[in-house]
């Protein structure tokens, strides 16, 4: 039987929140009341038979970092240390750390499912947690230690009702060979922030081992130091992130970083990084741009069709330079007709800009709340800071052709082709391409 450990943490903006929103009884805690916004951690930890590195990421457009949560990449991501079977149909981008499964998540639960396939867990999941990628992000991980460890995060708005904290029995189910034997819960707010130093202050329940009643509550505090430190929302409206009109083929990135001096002064040893993954239809070329990387498809002339059941597009990492305005030149690829009038394809992908500084301390990796894993961050140190800056949604307008154009477009060229052809003929045997007859040169009269 899997033993299954449960942790809740409860991040509330200021202490006056925990204590109005918090109500306790024999058997549970009930969030109601709360008329500022908080954030929920749960995670589940299980063994696993496993000694493949991977990790399952998913973030949907609204959901943001909070000071216990990773900086998750956009959509679906399914991040292993080998390459997947063919069998299961999805195609990866490969680099020297990682192969990359990735999509904006219209197949989230696809890739989903083939992480668990990859583990062979003999448990249904789906009976221990509420899967709801609409509402919540996840961070789902095989830790060095053969430990599957599921991290689901969810943004609580102000007043909303949600179910009791409880250890439900229903959840300890001999039938799926699973058992949650172990439930805590911290509630807590922030007392200190400072860089990538954050204490908490709070409350710690547990429930009994064997039972489903609240062992003891007890006050606690807890300080570590952040591997994705928080960043104010002033400093990241220094950032101005856009495209230069008008947006042509070759879109022009713009960065203006003019307002923008070294974040943190603490250390010595900080760069500014533009990280993005470009959907299929935009590129790199890494001979004009110069990246730090750029992984996946920069083929400059297939069309979009030829390669999609080749690729799912590319990551690309650029240093920026504070205080100026950093370009980084785009490219679109010719993408396929389409029935009716010429139009544009609207394509969207989300830049993030991170200040990323090498601290020097060992224990930045080692946080309560998530692990750096296979990412972006892998491709740093471990004593890496990273400070998330700005991260926000571009759309690019490709032109494409019409099909209903094909046949004049077709009878056109034809008749330009067969042109040129009997031009060229005209030219190499008409008449005007003969010599002429050579005709005498008339004799200089000679001088007496």
């Amino acid at each position: 039987m899997a033993m299954i450990s449960e942790r809740i943490t409860v991040l509330f903006k200021s202490e006056e929140s925990l204590n109005e929103c918090v109500v306790q009884d024999e058997t549970s805690l009930k969030l109601t009341g709360c008329i500022e916004p908080y954030v929920i951690q749960r995670r589940f930890t299980l063994p696993v038979e496993n000694m493949n590195k991977m990790r399952f990421t998913w973030r949907g457009r609204s959901h943001s970092p909070s000071m216990i949560s990773p900086s998750l990449n956009f959509g679906a991501n399914l991040y292993s240390d080998h390459i997947l079977d063919p069998k299961y149909g999805q195609i990866g981008i490969t680099n020297p750390i990682y192969t990359l499964y990735h999509n904006d998540g219209e197949t989230a639960n696809d890739l989903l499912e083939i992480f668990f396939k990859e583990l062979n867990l003999d448990i249904d999941l789906n009976r221990i947690v509420d899967w709801d990628l609409g509402n919540k992000q996840y961070d789902i991980i095989v830790t060095d230690d053969s430990k599957l460890q599921i991290n689901e995060y969810n943004e609580v708005a102000p007043n909303t009702v949600i179910s009791p904290i409880t250890k439900k029995s229903s959840k300890n189910d001999p039938s799926n060979n699973m058992q949650i034997n172990k439930l805590e819960v911290g509630l807590f707010y922030a007392d200190l922030i400072e860089n990538e130093n954050i204490n908490l202050s709070g409350l710690r329940c547990l429930w009994e081992e064997n039972g489903e009643k609240i062992e003891k509550c007890i006050k606690t505090s807890l300080l570590y130091k952040s591997s994705f430190a928080p960043v104010k929302s002033d400093e990241r409206q220094l950032i101005n992130v856009f495209f230069e009109e008008p947006v042509g083929l070759h879109p022009k990135l713009l960065i203006d970083m003019t307002n923008v001096t070294l974040h943190n002064q603490k250390y010595n040893d900080c760069e500014y990084y533009l990280f993005s993954q470009l959907p299929l239809e935009l590129f790199v070329d890494k001979f004009q741009s110069e990246p730090v990387f750029v992984f996946g498809e920069d083929n400059l002339e297939s069309p979009d069709y030829k390669l999609s059941n080749m690729t799912w597009g590319s990551e690309t990492l650029f240093t920026l330079k504070g205080g100026e305005v950093n370009e980084v030149t785009l490219h679109s690829r010719y993408i396929s007709p389409q029935t009716g009038n010429i139009g544009e394809r609207n394509v969207s992908f989300i830049p993030q800009i991170i200040l990323a500084c090498d601290t020097g301390i060992d224990s930045i990796d080692r946080n309560p709340f998530y692990s750096k894993h296979l990412g972006y961050e892998s491709f740093f140190t471990k004593d890496t800071i990273f400070y998330p800056l700005k991260s926000e949604e571009l759309i690019v307008p490709i032109p494409y052709p019409s099909f209903d154009n094909y046949k004049n477009v077709e009878m056109m060229t034809s008749f330009v082709l067969i042109l040129s052809i009997f031009y060229l003929l005209f030219k190499l045997f008409g008449p005007l391409s003969f010599r002429t007859k050579s005709r005498p040169v008339p004799e200089q009269k000679k001088h007496d």
